[in-house]
């Protein structure tokens, strides 16, 4: 009998009475708490780092502890003895760290049933494997996982070789740090060897599917894929997402005192809240960016007004918290994962939106619309990389603008190249007809 494909691993979150939100990497079995993680987790917790980023990190690091399920190794065990991992071992944690999640789990299935651990999993059929994207990430991906994979060992190791100083041999010692630091340096040659950016940038999505997009959540639109209680939200999140570019996390920490109506506008102030004590969600939506006022539109700032006037204060939830966004059901504030879903069911339901139509794919087609119109308006480079900085929130240090300034730099050229190729062979085949 063939046995089903999960994993072993999960984060789950804590939240404390002070309002400190922190994620753990646990044993799916127990829900027991990775002890070696755990102090790492804590020491890059006190580098304030976010909670959110502690959350990428824990992705990241569980690609080890999956390899070494699948190669039956016991993590700890190496660190204490020194032994670390073999050329082989670490030529096979290399490539896995390249691999999708669900090709990991076949793996580990796999090699469980190969040392008599499992039964056999079962195989994809061919309907799954025709739809199921490609084995391995993009190299910024895995060279992320594989930068974490570095930076937890150096911490761990680091640590058991601190206590050797006081009970092992000179040469015991020695040895240790031989092997620690052959380790280490084949890992970071790896993870450096990828330059940064390497990936294809994401973009927004076309003119076309905004127009579609902007029809289609209308509530009354005959192919709105959402249940009626919840289109009117659901069209003021899209809206919000496009056109004001913020992102997922900023939307959902955006309170009902953050809005200020004028007669015919609303100002939107977007702030930075972690471990905010009011917020009761214990998975609190990550906010990224500098605190900013933006301004929005005079439709947007009607249905702004419509949905707290009109729906909002309706749910005897809503009054327990500050929250704008709130669920149909309770009025407790929305989740992460009920955006991701109102999405999912556009894609999947909408014939015609593209693949990549995410929360996060409506901050590029903003960028991509600001880029348009800053060229209608003759705004000088630098200017404009001013504007957008404020807008998106980035520091005035930050590269991210001139990421899509370059974008459209490229789509710009690339459209005059095809005008250019296209003019040339006009006028060829003018010639060729003259002297016929």
């Amino acid at each position: 009998m063939r046995e089903a494909v999960h994993n072993p691993l999960q984060i789950r979150w804590a939240k404390f009475s002070t309002g400190e939100r922190m994620p753990f990497l646990v044993t799916r079995v127990d829900g027991l708490p990775l002890e070696a993680v755990i102090d790492w987790i804590i020491a890059q917790r006190r580098t304030y780092k976010q909670a959110r980023t502690l959350e990428a990190d824990l992705e990241n690091l569980q690609y080890l502890y999956l390899w070494a399920d699948a190669e039956n190794i016991d993590l700890s065990a190496r660190v204490v003895s020194g032994r670390f991992f073999t050329d082989e071992e670490l030529r096979s944690l290399l490539r896995f760290s390249g691999w999708r999640l669900w090709r990991a789990l076949e793996e580990i299935a796999e090699n469980r049933f190969l040392t008599g651990r499992c039964p056999l999993p079962s195989r994809p059929t061919r309907v799954d494997v025709l739809r199921r994207p490609p084995d391995y990430v993009g190299l910024s991906v895995k060279r992320n996982r594989l930068q974490t994979i570095h930076a937890f060992l150096e911490f761990n190791s680091g640590g058991y070789e601190k206590r050797m100083a006081v009970h092992a041999g000179h040469d015991t010692r020695a040895a240790y740090a031989s092997q620690r630091l052959s380790c280490l340096k084949r890992i970071a040659s790896e993870y450096k060897e990828i330059p940064v950016g390497t990936d294809v940038p994401r973009k927004g999505i076309s003119e076309a599917h905004q127009l579609q997009l902007r029809a289609v959540i209308e509530p009354d639109h005959p192919d709105n894929p959402w249940e009626p209680a919840v289109r009117v939200r659901n069209r003021l999140i899209v809206l919000m997402l496009l056109d004001l570019g913020i992102r997922r996390g900023e939307l959902l920490v955006i309170r009902t005192q953050d809005l200020t109506f004028t007669a015919s506008r609303c100002a939107v102030a977007v702030h930075r809240r972690p471990d905010d004590p009011l917020d009761p969600r214990t998975t609190q939506p990550a906010t990224k960016t500098f605190p900013r006022q933006l301004s929005a539109g005079g439709r947007l700032s009607g249905l702004l007004h419509e949905y707290i006037t009109e729906i909002r204060r309706k749910l005897p939830g809503a009054r327990r918290h500050p929250f704008l966004l709130v669920n149909s059901r309770a009025g407790g504030p929305l989740s992460v994962s009920s955006v991701n879903k109102l999405f999912s069911a556009l894609r999947k339901r909408v014939t015609g939106l593209p693949a990549e139509l995410t929360p996060h794919a409506m901050r590029h087609t903003w960028n991509d619309r600001f880029s348009e119109q800053a060229e209608r308006k003759g705004l000088a480079p630098e200017r404009e990389e001013k504007l957008r900085k404020h807008q998106m929130g980035w520091s005035p240090r930050s590269q991210m603008a001139g990421r899509y300034t370059r974008r459209y730099v490229e789509r710009e050229g690339n459209k005059l190249s095809v005008e250019m190729q296209e003019g040339l062979g006009a006028l060829l085949s003018v010639l060729t007809k003259e002297e016929e």
